[in-house]
């Protein structure tokens, strides 16, 4: 699965297994799914630093985020299984 996809819908939580992904992690990296949208249907000399600059700037956190929740996921997951 596309992590575009991922964020988009495939983070969900259902009846038998917890989200991959919180909803203000889903939020944030919407953003970077956005830029790369927009850079992959544009030129490298349209960007803009103004717009630019926060995703930098956010980056490191948002990566802190993201792995702290894919633990908790692939636990959860582990856990399950040794249950079965």
């Amino acid at each position: 699965m596309r992590w575009d996809k991922i964020v988009s819908t495939g983070s969900r939580p259902t009846t038998t297994r917890l989200a991959l992904l919180s909803s203000s992690l889903e939020t944030r990296l919407t953003d970077y799914l956005a830029f790369r949208h927009y850079f992959r249907h544009s030129y490298a000399f349209t960007l803009d630093w103004a717009r630019l600059e926060p995703l930098v700037s956010e980056l490191r956190p948002v990566h802190a985020m993201l792995h702290e929740e894919i633990e908790v996921f692939l636990n959860f997951l582990t856990r399950r299984t040794d249950e079965s």
